[in-house]
């Protein structure tokens, strides 16, 4: 009796077949089989991966008790799916080719003036470089995009704002480190202060060069100061004048923003709001510690005022 080992290829499978013909996978089942044949055809026969244009295989027992080999009667379905498909490719391909031929043709197409609104047809583009750096000399940027000239400028006045905001602080550290002072809280708190406003005219400098601007470094500016020794009138002398500077750095921060609102520069209008928010908690901090000086008086309360700033 011939037991047929065969799985019929199913109306889903030919349409998989279709869809992909480079590859055709058939499942043995060998149910019929004995025990020991059946381990042996799940290790060799699991599937069968052939091309269309192959033969597909089929696994039967024949009378005398031996195994067989042979085509599936589906064989012939399969090969004719499979060289259709192989036809629709190779016009697909060649009239690919035509058209990139035809765009070469037609000329080159510059990349910078595209506009992709205008067609979902790309093939046969051809990408050529910015005209306008070809003529770049070895010291202009290539990094330069939508980057003006006020730009530019506003950007190298913050750094010459936020270096003499780190000055003045600087100023008021070494004052307040004297021996005769002697107020490491408030000295500490204006180094802070100082490292933090360098900070920032760094990463001035940085947003500068990534752009493709040209940094230019400004004389500094720094206000007189004239501190009074009586009671804590230093101190308050002091934080007045770091509250005033932070509104000082404020104000000029926004005229920066105005700038690069006025140019349609969002990158940078972005840039600078993260500094505007930080100025914000900077004038709040500082205009508390003007009135908690004023509060504590002088002597034991402008020491321990100091203390607890050190702590910080």
């Amino acid at each position: 009796m011939q037991c047929s080992a065969e799985r019929k290829v199913s109306g889903r499978a030919a349409a998989s077949v279709s869809r992909q013909p480079a590859t055709v996978i058939v499942y043995v089942l060998s149910r019929c089989q004995p025990k020991a044949e059946r381990a042996m055809h799940n290790q060799l026969l699991t599937f069968i991966s052939l091309d269309p244009t192959s033969c597909l295989l089929s696994l039967s027992r024949k009378r005398n008790g031996s195994l067989g080999v042979g085509r599936s009667p589906t064989y012939g379905k399969l090969r004719r799916i499979g060289e259709k498909a192989n036809t629709r490719g190779k016009l697909r391909a060649s009239a690919g080719s035509g058209q990139q031929d035809a765009g070469r043709s037609q000329g080159e197409i510059d990349f910078a003036k595209l506009n992709f609104s205008e067609g979902n047809e790309l093939s046969g583009m051809v990408f050529k470089p910015d005209a306008e750096l070809a003529k770049a000399g070895p010291n202009d940027s290539r990094a330069r995009l939508a980057f003006t000239k006020s730009c530019e400028e506003a950007i190298n006045n913050q750094i010459n704002v936020e270096f003499t905001a780190s000055y003045a602080y600087h100023a008021l550290h070494a004052y307040f480190d004297r021996d005769t002072v002697a107020l490491p809280g408030l000295a500490k708190f204006f180094l802070n202060q100082a490292e933090e406003e360098r900070e920032h005219a760094l990463k001035l400098i940085q947003y500068q060069n990534k752009r493709g601007g040209r940094v230019h470094l400004k004389p500094i500016a720094v206000p007189a100061m004239h501190f009074q020794v009586e009671e804590n009138a230093d101190a308050v002398y002091a934080m007045e004048l770091a509250l005033q500077l932070e509104k000082f750095v404020q104000l000029k921060l926004i005229e920066v923003w105005k700038v690069a609102d006025q140019e349609g520069d969002a990158n940078m209008a972005d840039f600078i709001e993260d500094y505007l928010s930080m100025q914000v908690e900077s004038i709040k901090e500082i205009s508390e510690y003007v009135a908690q000086l004023k509060r504590v008086g002088t002597g034991h309360g402008i020491y321990h005022f100091d203390r607890v700033l050190a702590e910080k």
